[in-house]
């Protein structure tokens, strides 16, 4: 029985790994094929956030040409922050000019946070773009919201985007 159980392990395992899926990224990017990524909106200029609200103009490229089915991702590259910055950004896109800016907002995407040192965030936008070409056809609004702890929003806080691009 002894001998047989190494053999019994490796056959497991094979058929484990046949099955095996891959998991899932809450990024917004699983579904995709490697490589697939079609850029439709960028912006290669860094943004400086702060204490403040901060919105940036993005053009997005071939409106009429992205496909009905398509997931669209927003990504945030090259995000330099200090180590415990001590607050968070909400991140809305193209909100309305007088709307209350709040996580109920149908224009809200999530948080911006700096927790692990991350470099790269992702957020699912694939609503948020159709709901905007509806309403203007080719530029949406990206808007950031600091917010600390109990609402107390560091004066000094400084955050750094390098790269902003919305992607199929």
């Amino acid at each position: 029985m002894r001998r047989h159980l190494p053999r019994a392990f490796a056959i497991v395992l094979s058929i484990a790994a046949l099955y095996a899926v891959p998991a899932q990224s809450c990024s917004g990017t699983h579904g995709k094929r490697e490589g697939a990524s079609n850029v439709i909106a960028i912006r290669n200029e860094a943004v400086e956030l702060g204490a403040v609200p901060v919105s940036v103009i993005l053009t997005i490229q071939s409106a009429r040409a992205i496909p009905s089915d398509a997931e669209v991702t927003l990504t945030l590259d090259d995000i330099r922050a200090p180590e415990s910055p001590g607050l968070f950004y909400e991140v809305y896109l193209d909100p309305p000019p007088s709307a209350q800016r709040d996580t109920s907002s149908p224009a809200y995407v999530g948080n911006l946070g700096f927790y692990g040192g991350a470099t790269q965030q992702q957020f699912r936008v694939t609503e948020h773009v159709a709901r905007a070409l509806k309403a203007k056809h080719d530029k949406v609004t990206l808007t950031f919201v600091p917010r600390g702890m109990g609402d107390r929003v560091p004066a000094d806080a400084r955050v750094r985007i390098g790269r902003i691009s919305i992607s199929l």
